[in-house]
């Protein structure tokens, strides 16, 4: 059975060369041991949501949530992000934690003011699709207290993100919509 994800769709619809050779010979290209610091940052506040989620730190007050971020992050960067511990990265380090503690206060006030809580971090999805499989992980997975759903996709400060938005082309958004709404009717979809 064919599996894709939004990743292997974009690859197929941009290049089907780099989709051939990636996604069916497994072709990789070679590289560094270390991700480039941008993913890093990015997997560095992802996890810091998700730890944050499990400790049901989204339901404190503001003050504490910043605390309990502080304290998260203080650990994350010692376990997945040692690189932004050697010398000479104390800028990065501390302009990664302010924008990372920002982000996460920055997502309580909108889920508060919203009406939304956390209903999943990094929830698994499938769903079948032209003969194959459809898959990925949703950042988060938001609900309203009636039960409707929506689909929070964190990316890092690249306005690209949001042009494909705003044209309509966000196939990963769509893609997750589909897989978490399965076959149910399209206007249930988150």
């Amino acid at each position: 059975v064919d599996r894709f994800s939004p990743a292997s769709l974009e690859a197929l619809l941009g290049c089907p060369l780099e989709w051939a050779l990636r996604y069916r010979a497994g072709a990789r290209a070679g590289g560094h041991a270390l991700p480039p610091l941008y993913l890093l940052n990015g997997s560095l506040g992802h996890r810091l949501v998700e730890l944050l989620h499990g400790d049901g730190a989204f339901e404190l007050e503001e003050a504490d949530l910043r605390h309990q971020a502080e304290t998260r992050l203080e650990t994350l960067f010692r376990r997945e992000g040692a690189v932004l511990l050697r010398p000479g990265m104390g800028f990065e380090r501390g302009q990664l934690e302010r924008q990372l503690v920002g982000a996460v206060l920055e997502l309580s006030r909108l889920l508060r003011s919203a009406g939304l809580r956390i209903a999943g971090v990094e929830q698994t999805v499938e769903a079948s699709w032209q003969g194959g499989k459809l898959e990925g992980r949703l950042d988060l997975l938001v609900a309203t207290r009636d039960g409707r759903y929506a689909i929070i996709d964190m990316k890092g400060g690249m306005s690209i993100y949001r042009d494909l938005l705003r044209s309509g082309l966000a196939l990963q958004l769509a893609a997750y919509a589909f897989a978490h709404g399965g076959e149910a009717d399209p206007a249930a979809w988150p």
